[in-house]
């Protein structure tokens, strides 16, 4: 759906889309997704956010919290500690 909605031209909401990426990071989203919305999907991201909801929720799934700290690293986004 959400590749639909790319192709038809709808951008994503500003208040909102930083907003679904923590979102689905928490749901343990399957990273395949993930990287999609990074990419073709151009989904905007906060970083430190996703960092402090996965802390904060003392994420499980190791993996993605790896995950979400290379990919952040590799777009130059200094995590906080």
């Amino acid at each position: 759906m959400m590749r639909c909605l790319r192709d038809l031209g709808v951008a994503w909401d500003p208040a909102r889309a930083s907003s679904t990426f923590t979102a689905l990071c928490m749901i343990h989203c399957d990273l395949a997704v993930l990287t999609w919305l990074l990419g073709p999907g151009g989904c905007p991201v906060d970083w430190a956010a996703v960092v402090r909801e996965a802390k904060s929720y003392q994420y499980q799934m190791e993996e993605g919290l790896a995950w979400v700290k290379k990919v952040a690293s590799a777009n130059g986004v200094e995590l906080p500690a």
